[in-house]
């Protein structure tokens, strides 16, 4: 697990696994979890982290 936080864009990425990403779920409003062509989990992306 690998967690990125980018201050310019105010973001947080938690990397679950490795893999190529092929789709995305809004799980709620700013948490996006992006899904391998197995729909595995590989990211979640928080947006707005600071709030």
């Amino acid at each position: 697990m690998k967690i990125r936080y980018s201050p310019d864009a105010d973001v947080i990425t938690i990397q679950l696994r490795d893999g190529k990403i092929v789709d995305s779920i809004d799980l709620t409003e700013g948490i996006i979890l992006h899904l391998s062509a197995r729909k595995r989990p590989l990211e979640i992306e928080i947006l707005d982290a600071s709030r």
